[in-house]
């Protein structure tokens, strides 16, 4: 999903599939999206991935976004996995090795998406500042630190493979017998 109304959309759609593990694609992120509401049901999204847009067109994303999206996941314990920022390096996220680095472009971005070059100079106290940068050189941190979460991996019931066969012979475990072994495994 990429905006409020994708979110109010799709999440219900993907709460209602039975599955073991849900997660929200939130890319490219471009507004601010609330999605409490998901992270504490039952079930509810375990784990949200979020980034920037990319390509010669990127919109920037707001740095508020992202920080509201990564809050509201620390709130409810769920996993928050950023990609990257895209195309577009919010000034306030920039670290000294990423000063050096010519800006293609510098503009605003307001917290309703709208976006505004320098030479406007119509910029508010709460817009940001945005460099075009490229996707690699924007990087992925948000506030000093990398956001790379992962839902954490829930354990299989161990399968007991024999080593020996019917006769008490000692052998190999061949691909087709571990497939037939596996099939018989009682999974919760």
């Amino acid at each position: 999903v990429s905006s409020q109304k994708e979110a109010d959309r799709d999440a219900p759609k993907l709460l209602s599939i039975p599955a073991k593990r849900r997660f929200l694609s939130i890319e490219p992120m471009l507004g601010s999206i609330y999605i409490g509401q998901w992270l504490h049901a039952q079930p509810g999204v375990d784990w949200v991935i979020c980034g920037g847009e990319t390509g010669p067109n990127a919109r920037p994303a707001n740095p508020d976004w992202v920080r509201s999206l990564r809050d509201q996941c620390a709130r409810a314990a769920v996993p928050f996995f950023f990609k990257q920022h895209g195309e577009w390096l919010p000034r306030e996220f920039q670290t000294s090795e990423q000063a050096s680095i010519p800006a293609r472009r510098i503009g605003y971005v307001r917290r309703d998406g709208t976006y505004y070059s320098c030479a406007e100079l119509n910029f508010g106290v709460d817009d940001a500042q945005v460099l075009f940068v490229g996707k690699k050189a924007a990087g992925c941190l948000i506030d000093g630190r990398e956001h790379k979460d992962f839902p954490k991996s829930r354990k299989r019931p161990a399968m007991h493979v024999p080593d020996t066969d019917l006769g008490g012979h000692e052998r190999a475990a061949s691909p087709r017998s571990l497939l037939r072994l596996s099939n018989d495994v009682v999974r919760p």
